[in-house]
């Protein structure tokens, strides 16, 4: 390794501990930027927010892997978004924020990728979650007419409500008006979204 921070993204290693040894027990084979690590309820196997190769930019890819150690398998690889956040619910779902465009989603995902449902998309931008054992969700969130605010989504609900205005004050403030522009790159291969303040 050197100091470069090249390193630091693409020189880590995800390794199981025992913790009663400190004895390495398994050693996950990923080769790309590793951004989370979650561990499914059974702990039985691992969910990597990370890169899809070396060669991957971002830390956007959802890769599972045995407990027991390997190399992990990319699930949803034809996903042109990006994870920011995975978190399991049970053994067998996963759910998730991502950015899409210049929006940002949540849903959840099978571990194998056969199944996935976007639960949410319009509204704010969110930032983090948490689940709760009634299936509701919390979130951070923010929009072009708050910064980040607690928003709660209903088991069974899809738009999520806001709880709390800690800047009510804004309510009376003209803002800025934003607007999503987008152009086709010069190779005619990808459509891209800026946000135009």
């Amino acid at each position: 390794p050197t100091s470069s921070i090249d390193d630091y993204y693409m020189s880590q290693s995800v390794r199981v501990i025992d913790s009663r040894t400190g004895e390495v027990t398994a050693e996950i084979d990923n080769e790309g930027k590793s951004g989370q690590i979650d561990w499914s309820p059974d702990g039985r196997r691992l969910a990597l927010r990370a890169g899809r190769d070396r060669y991957d930019p971002i830390d956007g890819r959802i890769l599972i892997a045995d407990a027991e150690g390997g190399e992990p398998e990319l699930i949803d690889s034809d996903y042109e978004g990006k994870y920011e956040q995975i978190a399991w619910v049970s053994d067998n779902e996963i759910h998730f924020i991502a950015s899409q465009s210049v929006w940002s989603v949540y849903g959840s995902i099978t571990p194998d990728g056969s199944r996935k449902e976007i639960h949410s998309e319009e509204g704010p931008v969110f930032t983090s979650f948490e689940t709760a054992g009634d299936g509701s969700v919390l979130f951070t969130a923010n929009s072009d007419q708050h910064p980040t605010e607690v928003y709660l989504l209903r088991q069974g609900e899809v738009d999520p409500e806001r709880l709390t205005r800690h800047n009510s004050w804004l309510e009376g403030v003209a803002l800025g008006e934003q607007e999503v522009v987008s152009w086709e790159s010069r190779d005619g291969e990808w459509e891209l979204d800026g946000i135009f303040i």
